[in-house]
């Protein structure tokens, strides 16, 4: 029996992947035809489970089995079977969802987003960080406690011909959404309530300002606005908030 040089310092699952990897290869050189083209989880005679890679032959006695005999996933062989690592906590976890909402670990619902555009609480500074530390670094300040960095609704989240005009109809706020909206985790969280409740994206991002205790003519000024588009935004806001204006 042949041994590879070196296999006694393979693990188990550096081994399948190879494995895997190696059937994969071998059969799309030796096959041009229609089955070179069979699904990533069935090569020639063999399964190959997309969760861990083991690799084993097909059994006529169970050419379809429920479940991969080294991992026991039942989703081995699903289309949309993947592991997903979290781009905040580094929790990382199996799926058969398109697009699950949050990490399981950490609740983040931007697990997907390599960076993130967050602003400094301290100085106002805006950046964008991978929010994955314990602690960010400020361009201006230096390193600040992670709960000293708010994060913000991305640029890319945002259409690019929004038109800041005048509403033909008043925004609807209601107080259950005041409520909801003090519940949201973080900006981004709100941004998305925000635009699920009919909010464009530069209302959306008028409102998240104002809520973290911007005043209106600052915003205008950010964002090169009339001060009257937001005092139009956050007038129904702050009638069923049953607030004044900052």
């Amino acid at each position: 029996m042949y041994t590879p040089i070196g296999d006694e310092h393979l693990d188990e699952s550096t081994f399948q992947e190879g494995m895997a990897r190696l059937i994969r290869m071998t059969h799309q050189n030796g096959h041009s035809g229609p089955s070179a083209r069979e699904s990533p989880e069935k090569v020639g005679d063999f399964h190959i489970c997309k969760m861990c890679n083991h690799v084993w032959k097909i059994r006529k006695s169970n050419p379809n089995p429920k479940s991969c005999p080294s991992c026991h996933s039942t989703i081995w062989n699903s289309p949309n079977a993947r592991k997903i690592r979290c781009a905040r906590c580094g929790h990382e976890w199996v799926t058969n969802l398109k697009h699950p909402a949050v990490c399981p670990n950490c609740r983040s619902r931007t697990y997907d987003l390599p960076t993130l555009m967050v602003r400094c609480k301290i100085c106002g500074r805006r950046w964008e960080d991978a929010m994955n530390q314990s602690d960010a670094t400020c361009p201006n300040c230096g390193k600040i406690p992670r709960d000293s960095v708010k994060i913000l609704p991305r640029i890319e989240d945002m259409v690019a011909n929004d038109k800041v005009e005048p509403r033909k109809k008043p925004l609807s706020i209601s107080r259950e959404d005041v409520d909801s909206l003090s519940k949201q985790p973080d900006d981004y969280s709100r941004f998305v309530y925000l635009n699920k409740i009919g909010l464009g994206p530069t209302e959306a991002d008028i409102l998240i300002r104002y809520m973290n205790e911007q005043k209106p003519v600052d915003i205008a000024l950010e964002l090169d606005i009339p001060l009257g588009i937001v005092f139009e935004t956050i007038a129904p806001y702050i009638d069923a908030a049953g607030t004044e204006v900052n």
